[in-house]
């Protein structure tokens, strides 16, 4: 160890004597002065430790609902809650005036009445044109009837003279011609033949005439046929139901508005 290190041990030593000598002079001054003080033991255990903590802020409903009268219009005559207040299903929340609801009510009711009548009145209009349409087919049938009978018989009898002619002249050229003719002779044949071609016009005639016939008594029924169609349908479209009547009370003492939740 050199001497320069040997200088420098001594001198630490001999400062932490001189603080050791200080402290225990300062202890020894201080325990002369002050009184002993009383031991206090206290048992340790586990226990809850309680904290409160103070805030400030602003208290907000989760959800809003909106509360109003609906179609409903009028003076409010009482109200049944106040803003904030908590309500449950069923609860008088306000009153409201029924004049305006009546009033609506009686000109839906006579806009109704008026819907009615005029269906009503459609109605019977189109039961009349079906009777009326119905009535000219029945008888367009009962026409084209009785022409078509009409009709044969009068081809009939054109036919059965037709037959007698040719009968007749058959029987008129099966006859002798006198030799000498008479004076005042006249040609059974000839005359038979102009009878045959006179009735054989008739009978040409007879049955134009009835197939004409046929034919617009065809088309008569066939027109009333469709008029009567028509009719049905009509009648069909007229007895659509009548809209009901507005969804509104009738009798309307006051109108009230109730909490639904």
């Amino acid at each position: 160890m050199t001497s320069k290190t040997l200088v420098i041990n001594l001198g630490l030593g001999a400062a932490i004597l001189a603080l050791g000598a200080g402290t225990y002079l300062t202890a020894t001054a201080a325990g002369s002065n002050t009184p002993a003080a009383a031991a206090r033991t206290v048992t340790v255990g586990k226990a809850d430790v309680s904290s409160v903590a103070t805030a400030s802020g602003n208290v907000a409903p989760q959800s809003t609902t909106v509360v109003n009268a609906q179609n409903c219009t009028g003076a409010i005559l009482s109200v049944g809650a106040v803003l904030g207040q908590q309500v449950t299903a069923g609860q008088l929340l306000l009153s409201i005036d029924p004049t305006n609801a009546q009033n609506a009510l009686n000109v839906a009711q006579a806009q109704l009445d008026a819907v009615t009548a005029q269906a009503n009145q459609q109605q019977v209009s189109a039961a009349g044109q079906v009777s009326s349409a119905n009535q000219n087919l029945v008888n367009a049938q009962q026409t084209a009837g009785l022409d078509a009978s009409q009709q044969a018989s009068a081809v009939a009898a054109a036919q059965k003279a037709v037959d007698a002619d040719n009968a007749a002249v058959a029987a008129a050229q099966a006859l002798a011609v006198p030799n000498p003719k008479p004076a005042n002779w006249a040609d059974p044949v000839l005359a038979a033949q102009n009878q045959l071609a006179k009735d054989q016009s008739s009978l040409s005639q007879a049955q134009n005439q009835a197939a004409s016939t046929q034919l617009k008594d065809k088309q008569q029924v066939a027109s009333a046929t469709t008029a009567l169609g028509n009719a049905q349908n009509t009648a069909g479209s007229a007895a659509v139901p009548t809209p009901p009547a507005p969804n509104l009370p009738s009798k309307l003492q006051r109108q009230t508005l109730r909490a639904a939740t």
